[in-house]
């Protein structure tokens, strides 16, 4: 009777655990969906961070003297531009009279063809003083020479502190900049398809004329395009790829638009937001990478940054990233002064500020707890009806186990996931499609066996195109055929398929530059989507391309 007694007693108190179990994991699971906003001391810590990885690869003890000795060495370039410019909008103000000699030296001495870079420098000298005849100059005559992006930053630098053009006024780029969008309401390089990051940027410079009818409308419509083609992981595809800058982009146009992303509903897709999408590209020391899961990458850092200062800067209520006249913040140090302030790095891991999100093994740890809970219920009821023995527990235990088991076993896929990866299984039709494969950015950049006088790895050729094939599907039979060496990422975070093409003949990303890879077009068409996520159709046309300038090297 005891021992009875105690068996019982001793079920009691399994079957509490089990409970508390499966009550304490649905809450957890009800907690990771919460969405977290981040407040102004949040994204501090994550600048703050940045800032000191760049003092600790510098080797100096300060972020003036990271100026000084580190970012003036290389003043003019993209990466050291932005930091200045970044530097300059967050919390302190600092010396930059050796950031504009050493401009002054670079400007002297090198032919800057390309518009934008010209509009970049010029916004370095707007933030930090100095130079104003280069930046009158470039606002005269770079206007317009480099297609959409020169439109865009010219009206920007325009606005940082009201300057004047000879050659367009503010209503003539803002007529040009709305004649360019497309049918769908965005911008884009090439192509017909909008581009995020074209787009993003396009509503950075038309921020400030809101207020104008024709501008609202065809800002509010890109808006719409931003919010249907925002990732439910927060973040962004663009340029068949999705990367930290597209997301970086949006988060500097809502801020330029005085939107509060963190509670539009527009912006948060799942419970997560911009910001959270943000994030999956930081890196444990406080880096950004350019793609899921990839390497430090100093262009997808600093526009993080930017991203982040803008944040951080509306949620203090200051103005927007590009306005160069912040009363509120500090004066800049004198020319005899030096800051020795230099940021302590607080170490944060970045689960404690950003939620997780529902991924494979989440659906599998709540499928173990339906398991464990239908478990419980049933100890319950068999104990009601006096019928728990030790045959029934035995076999309910064994059953449980092995559900347990085969679920954490099995990989759950979509249709279109199992298809995806089993097209050679799939009945062969009569469509066809036909490839390329072409490098001619850089022939007469290098030379190397692997890179053919004519830049043609693979003459257009036709190939079978079976039901299901994505244009990576495609890629991967072409290059195994002909053995052509390819290297990928791929990646299933956040239940979102991804592939990045990393090099392919030999040559691979950032092997000319930090805008250099591969890319594809269909039609003559740079899609918006990853190439594991366009799928073919009859007589479609795939033509890869390397690029050194994302896309604008490569002619129609």
């Amino acid at each position: 009777m005891r021992n009875n007694l105690f068996f019982k007693l001793l079920l009691i108190i399994i079957c509490f655990i089990l409970l508390l179990t499966v009550i304490t994991g649905v809450i957890c699971v009800d907690a990771s969906e919460t969405k977290v906003q981040y407040t102004a001391d949040d994204l501090e810590k994550i600048i703050d961070n940045i800032l000191t990885l760049k003092q600790e690869e510098s080797q100096t003890t300060s972020l003036q003297k990271y100026i000084d000795a580190s970012l003036s060495k290389s003043a003019g370039t993209s990466p050291c531009d932005w930091y200045i410019i970044t530097l300059h909008q967050y919390k302190e103000r600092y010396n930059y009279n050796k950031y504009r000699k050493a401009l002054d030296i670079y400007i002297k001495n090198t032919k800057i063809a390309n518009a934008t870079d010209m509009q970049r420098i010029a916004l370095v000298y707007s933030a930090v003083g100095g130079n104003e005849e280069y930046i009158q100059t470039t606002i005269d005559n770079s206007i317009g020479d480099l297609g959409i992006m020169s439109y865009i930053y010219g009206l920007i630098l325009l606005d940082t502190k009201s300057y004047t053009s000879k050659t367009y006024s503010r209503e003539n780029l803002i007529t040009k900049i709305l004649s360019l969008r497309f049918s769908d309401g965005g911008w884009a390089l090439t192509g017909k398809v909008s581009d995020i990051d074209v787009t993003a940027m396009a509503l950075q410079a038309l921020a400030p004329y809101y207020d104008d009818e024709d501008v609202s409308t065809a800002v509010d419509k890109a808006l719409t395009l931003l919010s249907e083609r925002q990732l439910k992981s927060g973040d962004y595809y663009s340029y068949n790829n999705r990367s930290c800058e597209s997301v970086a982009q949006v988060i500097l146009a809502l801020c330029s638009l005085h939107i509060d992303f963190q509670k539009d509903e527009r912006f948060i897709k799942e419970k997560h937001t911009l910001l959270d999408g943000l994030l999956l590209y930081a890196l444990p020391d406080g880096s950004f990478s350019h793609t899921i899961d990839g390497l430090y990458n100093d262009t997808a850092t600093v526009q993080a940054m930017n991203a982040l200062v803008a944040t951080w800067r509306q949620l203090n209520d200051y103005d927007a990233i590009f306005t160069f006249s912040d009363d509120e913040l500090k004066e800049e140090l004198t020319n005899s002064q030096e800051s020795t302030n230099s940021i302590k790095k607080i170490k944060i891991t970045y689960k404690d500020t950003q939620h997780s999100i529902l991924q494979n093994s989440d659906k599998k740890e709540i499928g173990i707890a339906i398991i464990l809970f239908t478990l419980t219920l049933i100890l319950g009821l068999l104990f009601l009806h006096k019928k728990l023995n030790r045959k029934n527990i035995l076999l309910l235990l064994i059953l449980t186990g092995v559900s347990i088991v085969v679920l954490w076993n099995t990989d759950f896929q979509t249709a279109k996931d199992y298809y995806q990866v089993n097209t050679d299984k799939i009945e062969v039709g009569n469509h066809k499609v036909y490839v390329s494969i072409r490098c001619d950015a850089v022939v007469d950049k290098k030379a190397a066996d692997y890179i053919p006088s004519d830049g043609i790895i693979l003459e257009k050729t036709e190939y079978k195109l079976y039901d299901g094939d994505s244009v990576f599907d495609i890629l991967l039979r072409v290059t195994q055929q002909n053995k052509i060496q390819l290297e990928y990422h791929g990646s299933d975070n956040n239940s979102i398929k991804t592939v990045y093409v990393k090099g392919m003949n030999q040559l691979y990303e950032y092997d000319f530059g930090e805008l250099s890879g591969w890319m594809y077009r269909v039609n003559s068409e740079f899609p918006g989507v990853g190439c594991a996520d366009y799928y073919l159709s009859d007589g479609d046309i795939i033509e890869w391309f390397y690029t050194c300038d994302l896309g604008k090297d490569i002619s129609e």
